[in-house]
């Protein structure tokens, strides 16, 4: 288990509430001939339900034994077995085979894109997050965070709609001003609610996006309110 301190430069807030740490667990898959194969968990219970004590334990006291003896590269009868042992946990599963895809390519010498079928491409577009946090701290993060060279932002919401307005606009702002002195490429805004916003106003919401160019908006109402999602995604 490894617990890894967020840098307040950073620090997250969301309509989930706040974090100041991260949880992982790290799991090793030890190979006849000495091969170790190295697969990573994140442990974050109010998100994905996966609790790091929870984990260490089906990994030593369930896995250990159920996965002896099976071939790493043999994917199939490894997720088999997994499944017969443990229901959901995707993180985890996630994380064994990791380890499972690390040990067989270093077995033979490959990368685990090369055992895959090759690598698409040397570079991925990635994005950073702004917290649900006053309008004029959220600006400034956007600006440290195009300064490290982000051209996707994805600002939290969820947490009030007129103050998810606010910090978005703030964002917004900041970001454009920066990109403008930089001459950079085009800058991308996505939002997050993680559930946050309320389900009775779908329309004002889509409408509200849509004026300010936002790309993308990530899990808007609670996830028992799918046909208001579905309305609010025909909106836009």
């Amino acid at each position: 288990r490894v617990r890894v301190p967020r840098r307040t430069r950073f620090l997250p807030r969301t309509a989930k509430g706040e974090t100041a740490v991260n949880d992982y667990v790290i799991v090793e898959l030890r190979c006849t001939g000495g091969v170790l194969g190295v697969g990573e968990v994140t442990c974050a219970p109010r998100w994905n339900g996966e609790e790091p004590a929870g984990t260490v334990h089906l990994v030593h006291d369930v896995l250990d034994e159920a996965l002896r003896g099976l071939d790493p590269a043999d994917w199939s009868a490894v997720a088999d077995r997994v499944d017969a042992c443990v229901r959901g946990r995707p993180f985890l599963r996630a994380g064994v085979e990791m380890a499972c895809l690390d040990a067989a390519g270093r077995a033979h010498g490959l990368s685990a894109a090369a055992l895959l079928g090759g690598a698409r491409r040397r570079e991925v577009a990635t994005k950073l997050v702004l917290p649900a946090r006053d309008p004029d701290v959220v600006a400034a993060m956007a600006v440290d965070a195009l300064g490290l060279g982000a051209r996707c932002l994805k600002v939290k919401v969820g947490l009030g709609v007129a103050d998810d307005l606010a910090r978005l606009d703030a964002a917004r702002a900041a970001a454009a001003a920066a990109a403008a002195a930089a001459a950079g490429g085009p800058l991308h805004l996505t939002v997050d609610a993680n559930e946050g916003w309320p389900v009775d106003r779908p329309g004002e919401l889509a409408a509200a996006m849509d004026e300010r160019g936002v790309a993308a908006v990530e899990q808007p109402f609670p996830r028992a309110a799918w046909t208001t999602t579905a309305h609010f995604r025909a909106a836009t």
